[in-house]
């Protein structure tokens, strides 16, 4: 994303901004629950896999606490 107000705000934090890396690029990716946004100088890989059964129930005991 170009002209981002996302780097912007990162500016405005304490710590090295944009100047320090001007290669920064923010980055965007949805799921259907999520939203990530991504300050990095290069596309970030982004690997899906599917959960194990067992997952899938960790993750609903979770959801129901």
């Amino acid at each position: 994303m170009t002209n981002s107000d996302f780097v912007e705000w990162y500016d405005q934090l304490i710590g090295p901004g944009s100047e320090m890396y001007p290669h920064i690029e923010h980055h965007i990716y949805f799921t259907s629950d999520d939203t990530f946004e991504v300050l990095s100088e290069y596309e970030p890989r982004i690997i899906v896999s599917e959960l194990s059964e067992q997952e899938k129930e960790d993750s609903d005991k979770d959801e129901n606490r």
